[in-house]
């Protein structure tokens, strides 16, 4: 993936003002009870459902985070090798933060590699994917014990 291409999409990323009007959700307070806790939190659910949305409330709560998403079409190159130069681009751009959220992750095939390293040096992670992603055997495999998964309808 282009480097330029990518300081920019992280630039515009992170610089997003979260002040959309969101509908309350009775789960926002179970999620947000998991930022210091040492598990990868998975936001699944179908199509349109407002997992997007959910992580922003949970993000508008945050003072320093990291935030990416990969539905964006800039992205539609990242691949597994590309996470750590974003993680370098992060650092340099934005300083030194222990928070990441990851929107639609499932667009990059083996994420679960970065995020369980991510999760091994004892950063705080939250995802949102679609179901049928976040139920993949990568998944079970590669972060089992490590992560508590909530489910969106």
């Amino acid at each position: 993936m282009d480097t330029k291409i990518l300081r920019q999409v992280v630039i515009d990323h992170n610089k997003k003002k979260l002040s959309r009007a969101v509908v309350p959700r009775e789960l926002f307070s179970r999620v947000s009870e998991f930022v210091k806790t040492p598990f990868v939190i998975i936001i699944s659910g179908i199509r349109r459902c407002g997992k997007s949305t959910l992580l922003d409330e949970v993000r508008s709560k945050q003072q320093e985070s990291y935030y990416l998403n990969f539905d964006d079409e800039r992205l539609a190159s990242f691949s597994l090798e590309d996470f750590q130069t974003m993680y370098d681009l992060f650092r340099e751009l934005l300083g030194e933060r222990d928070l990441f959220f990851f929107d639609e992750i499932q667009n990059v095939p083996e994420w679960e590699r970065f995020v369980r390293r991510l999760h091994d040096e004892g950063k705080h992670v939250f995802i949102t994917g679609s179901n049928a992603s976040m139920l993949s055997k990568e998944l079970g495999t590669r972060l089992t014990g490590r992560n508590v998964v909530f489910s969106l309808y």
